[in-house]
């Protein structure tokens, strides 16, 4: 029985050496500290183990993200009525895992979690590892990152704050479709509202009220209107106009006409005047100068006609 059970230890004693030979560490940045594998408080320790070291330090830092992403929605999900318990409506509790979901999205954009770098970290460890049977090479690293509950509150109260920054914001949008100044103002906005977008989740329910106000300012452009000041003996003072209101435009305006050359135009405030002289005859009809303006893609036009 002895002599069973030294032989049994011999071969487990061979085995691990054999496997230790086969997997073995060629290289490390120096003892492997406590910390690796074990979560202490007030940090977070990952680890990852890849082809090269660049791989496996980014294979890092995405799980700091996540992790702190994760305590983020965690959180604010038990903050809100939205976190419900197990209920027997199933779709309320999907709602629930889509709602963490669409948090850790939003936080990903949040600075701290943007500026998340090894740089930052308090300690790090790595080894270069062989397998002699598959001959191939690797590299495991490890981060130690400095992660408190003071900074998980202030990060909790940067996403409320963002948060209450985009409703706040799309709330001014809606409201500005009718005070809008100028044609700039429209591009604008329509332009802050894909920013605004970018942000969301797809079936984040303010996606479709943000559809729906840039169509909203899409249709302004339609709303838009050139009306005359003052048509004279070569020279006509236009206006753009939207809802009975006055706007103004950076853009230059483009002329086109068979009866009339253009001699060149300026802006007076928001007064258009356009000096021109006749190159009709007396049988050439209407007279006329097409006035254009390109914005966004799009041309807003209008017919001005002189005698």
């Amino acid at each position: 029985m002895k002599r069973f059970l030294m032989t049994t230890a011999l071969v487990m004693c061979c085995i691990c050496v054999f496997a230790n030979h086969q997997n073995r560490v060629v290289e490390t940045s120096g003892r492997m500290p406590a910390w690796v594998y074990h979560t202490g408080n007030g940090y977070l320790s990952v680890s990852a183990e890849a082809a090269t070291m660049n791989e496996a330090q980014d294979l890092c830092l995405a799980q700091i993200r996540r992790q702190v992403a994760e305590s983020v929605a965690v959180k604010v999900m038990a903050q809100t009525t939205m976190h419900t318990a197990v209920t027997e409506d199933g779709a309320k509790s999907s709602r629930k895992v889509e709602s963490e979901e669409e948090i850790r999205t939003k936080t990903a954009n949040l600075p701290y979690i943007r500026e998340i770098s090894l740089a930052k970290a308090a300690d790090t460890y790595w080894e270069h590892r062989y397998d002699k049977k598959t001959d191939v090479h690797s590299y495991m690293y490890a981060v130690r990152y400095p992660f408190s509950d003071f900074d998980l509150k202030k990060l909790i109260m940067d996403y409320e704050s963002n948060e209450s920054r985009l409703n706040s914001r799309i709330e001014e949008l809606e409201a500005g479709v009718d005070s809008v100044a100028s044609l700039e103002d429209i591009e604008s906005a329509l332009d802050e509202i894909f920013a605004i977008r970018s942000e969301f989740d797809d079936d984040d329910p303010r996606m479709t009220r943000l559809d729906v106000i840039a169509n909203d300012y899409r249709r302004c452009y339609d709303n838009v209107d050139v009306q005359y000041k003052q048509v004279g003996l070569g020279r006509i003072v236009a206006v753009l106009v939207y809802k009975d209101k006055e706007i103004a435009t950076k853009q230059k305006p483009q002329f086109k006409s068979k009866t009339a050359e253009i001699k060149g135009y300026k802006w007076d405030g928001d007064f258009l005047v356009i000096d021109f002289e006749d190159r009709g005859d007396a049988v050439s009809g209407e007279r006329i100068i097409e006035l254009r303006f390109r914005i966004s893609g799009r041309y807003i036009t209008k017919k001005l006609s002189y005698k």
